[in-house]
């Protein structure tokens, strides 16, 4: 073999292995992305942006938090001296002018007295601050704790993806405020795919599992009929287009098979049972604010059709008094992902009622669609097949006359 030969076998080895190699790389490329955009492969994606969302907005917003403490106990505090500068000027006019001895100074000291409770009142409410909250101790066992926690950012990424939006906390840095922005855009249509394909799945379980426990008997195949001599007559001569003549039996057993199978195919769930599995998850998070909250069972209810239905009123949000152990955040992370399970749910419930209510819509209208074209239509074709079968067999018709 020559030199020229030997190359051009080498080349068309590397060639052949840089084929295979592209081809193996493409596969597992189309693998990734296949799983990617899966319900799974979403779920996984939004999991991860939660937690990274988590770590971003602690990171942004709890040095702010603190900050805010320490200013709004030095408001505090300015508030208190002015208030007592203002009782102590009430007490100099009473000493004054000897209104205790006065008629009506007791009216005037008590008026005066009231003025000062006001201004202070006000000021208490626009400074926003939490007496019991020493700030020296922020963070701190034994002392308050930050709302901005990575169990509290997590649970304020997940109500802003999900469009419940509470409003217990909010950013409040112009940073963090910018990074909400970009964070909404890009993770709500994430989340809405990923709910999507969560309650298709759902629905597709609940389906199956309602055609093997109720309808498992309902959709049986019929028995085919025995064809013997005697059932000549139902038997049809049939003539294709090279003049060949057959016999045919009559196929009513199997359009009543088709049929069956049709019925068996489209499943629809009636809308009593979506509805009462949509409300015994809802009674099972109620069941479970009750103990973990502390809400009254009703209050629980009204929060758990609040929160998957997105509205997010905000006045009963869960951890937000409690969140100094690790109890309490395992807690927080269990409320989040039942929230993310109960939107799937609803999505569930309402894919199953739509498509019930649909099929009875259909229903409705093949009742009362007019029959009389329909019959006549039947009419004319069966006229059409027995001219076709005198036609092409004369001697068995008129046999079968004779008979």
């Amino acid at each position: 073999m020559s030199k020229e030969d030997k190359t051009t076998d080498f080349k068309n080895q590397n060639n052949d292995a840089s084929s295979e190699t592209r081809s193996s790389t493409g596969t597992i490329c189309l693998k990734i992305v296949r799983f990617t955009f899966s319900t799974a492969g979403l779920f996984l994606i939004n999991f991860a942006y939660l937690i990274l969302g988590a770590y971003i907005f602690e990171y942004l917003e709890k040095f702010n938090e603190e900050q805010e403490c320490f200013e709004g106990a030095e408001n505090y505090a300015r508030a208190q001296n002015a208030t007592m500068v203002l009782m102590l000027d009430v007490a100099n006019k009473i000493s004054s002018y000897d209104l205790l001895q006065t008629e009506g100074g007791d009216k005037v000291i008590e008026e005066s007295y009231r003025k000062v409770l006001k201004s202070f009142s006000m000021a208490v409410l626009d400074v926003n601050y939490n007496v019991s909250k020493d700030c020296t101790k922020l963070g701190q066992p034994g002392g308050p704790q930050y709302a901005w926690t990575w169990a509290g950012a997590l649970s304020f990424s997940m109500t802003i993806i999900t469009t419940i939006g509470y409003g217990v906390i909010a950013p409040k840095t112009p940073w963090g405020r910018m990074v909400c922005v970009a964070y909404t855009i890009i993770g709500l249509p994430i989340m809405f795919i990923c709910l999507a394909g969560i309650g298709d799945v759902l629905a597709d379980i609940f389906r199956f599992s309602y055609a093997i426990l109720c309808c498992c008997g309902c959709c049986q195949s019929k028995p085919k009929k025995k064809k013997d001599a005697d059932m000549i007559s139902l038997n049809v001569w049939k003539t294709d287009a090279h003049g060949n003549t057959s016999i045919g039996y009559n196929d009513e057993d199997e359009s009543d098979d088709e049929e069956c199978e049709g019925e068996d195919a489209i499943i629809t769930v009636p809308l009593t049972i979506s509805l009462i599995v949509l409300f015994s998850f809802l009674f099972l998070g109620a069941a479970l604010f009750y103990v973990w909250e502390n809400f009254p069972f009703v209050d629980s209810f009204y929060f758990c059709f609040i929160t998957f239905s997105t509205i997010g009123f905000g006045d009963f949000a869960p951890g937000t008094e409690n969140l100094d152990n690790a109890n309490s955040q395992a807690q927080m992370i269990v409320t989040g992902v039942y929230q993310i399970l109960g939107m799937a749910m609803v999505s569930m419930c309402f894919q199953l009622m739509q498509d019930e209510i649909v099929a009875k819509v259909n229903w409705l209208l093949q009742k009362c669609k007019p029959k009389g074209k329909s019959s006549k239509t039947s009419a004319n074709k069966t006229e059409g097949e027995e001219s076709t079968l005198v036609a092409a067999h004369p001697t068995v018709i008129s046999n079968s006359e004779k008979v």
